[in-house]
């Protein structure tokens, strides 16, 4: 009996290595242009390592894409305001326009005016000082005019 539980080990344990063997063998086959199926299996980690960076660095940029979105969003929605805002102010800034160019007009106005004013005043300070002199004599001070 013992020698029939070692041929039974013995076959059992042929039939692993061959089996084993057996499906190597088919594996490298399947593996094609790699020598073995161990290194199938380097190729393919590195291949989803650097797969797996890429994605992370494409998940990263799509990140920042979305804070980016989502600030021109808060912008695109104060644009509205921002518009009516600046609207208001170039009518305030056509109205002070408009109030500065009638004062200019208002102040060349009373700048001729007072030249004139002043033209009037000297003369008739100069006519004042003959007549305190004594070099004329005022008759009516009504006629005496512009």
């Amino acid at each position: 009996m013992d020698t029939n539980i070692l041929v039974v080990i013995g076959i059992s344990s042929v039939a692993v290595l061959l089996t084993y063997v057996l499906t190597k063998k088919s594996a490298d086959k399947k593996a094609g242009k790699y020598k073995t199926l161990d290194e199938a299996l380097i190729k393919a980690n590195d291949e989803y390592d650097s797969v797996k960076s890429s994605f992370e660095s494409a998940k990263r940029e799509l990140e920042k894409v979305n804070i980016e979105t989502y600030e021109l969003q808060k912008l695109v929605g104060t644009e509205e305001a921002l518009q009516n805002s600046i609207a208001g102010h170039e009518k305030k800034l056509d109205s002070i326009n408009k109030l500065l160019a009638e004062t200019n007009e208002k102040l060349e106005s009373g700048e001729s005016n007072l030249e004139e004013l002043m033209g009037d005043i000297d003369l008739y300070s100069r006519l004042d000082e003959y007549i305190a002199h004594g070099h004329y004599a005022l008759t009516n001070p009504h006629i005496i005019s512009r």
